[in-house]
């Protein structure tokens, strides 16, 4: 009995680091969502890769390019100095809880202005009832793998959990003509399953991210 007792109490130390690790992954894969979709609304690409997001900032040529202008170079280093930014701080807190930053992996999709299947009378930009309209939407997905911080986690899950999260970033500004909009509803909300309440169903939201027909990769 005394090893059972030991291995439980070892679990109970370990379960705690896991979920704070999981909701740790959702938090940053909101955050991630949210820059997508300003990196798109500011770039102008509905569809296109990004330039300089997560895990690929150095792919900016605007700035060694001798024919763009000082304005576009200017540009183009204030993204991947952001871009920078962001891949630092996503490395720096998914490591502080246990993931291991050469796991990390994702997808981030084109604007949800190019869905092939809306739902009929939906569209962007829509209304959120509070004077303000999203005028822009993209869906992102982050998977990695949790090692754990520490011997009790380690004990626990000697191989690891894979986890993954997902999120809609949205770009929301004030429109005091948001009343003649079609309402957002819940069209732009993924709930984590273990965290959705009863009378919330990620259905809607799952068919029409799935129907945004461009799909990015990325690696931390």
């Amino acid at each position: 009995m005394v090893p059972v007792s030991a291995f439980a109490a070892v679990v109970a130390m370990a379960v705690p680091q896991r979920l704070a690790a999981e909701s740790s992954l959702e938090d940053t894969t909101a955050d991630v969502a949210a820059v997508a979709a300003a990196w798109r609304d500011a770039q102008g690409r509905d569809d296109a890769p990004l330039d300089a997001f997560l895990g690929d900032c150095a792919t900016v040529a605007l700035s060694d390019s001798p024919h763009s202008t000082g304005a576009a170079r200017g540009f183009a280093d204030r993204l991947q100095a952001v871009c920078d930014a962001l891949s630092g701080a996503v490395l720096r807190d998914l490591g502080a809880h246990g993931f291991d930053p050469a796991t990390i992996r994702g997808f981030y999709s084109g604007s949800y202005a190019t869905a092939a299947s809306m739902p009929q009378g939906w569209s962007l930009p829509c209304g959120t009832g509070n004077f303000t309209a999203v005028t822009n939407s993209v869906h992102v997905g982050v998977v990695a793998r949790w090692d754990g911080p520490g011997w009790a986690a380690a004990q626990a899950f000697p191989d690891g959990v894979p986890m993954g999260a997902e999120a809609v970033g949205r770009v929301v500004r004030a429109d005091g003509g948001s009343a003649t909009l079609p309402p957002c509803g819940a069209l732009l909300s993924l709930v984590p399953e273990r965290l959705a309440p009863a009378v919330h169903s990620n259905r809607g939201a799952r068919q029409l991210a799935e129907s945004v027909p461009t799909r990015v990769s990325f690696a931390g």
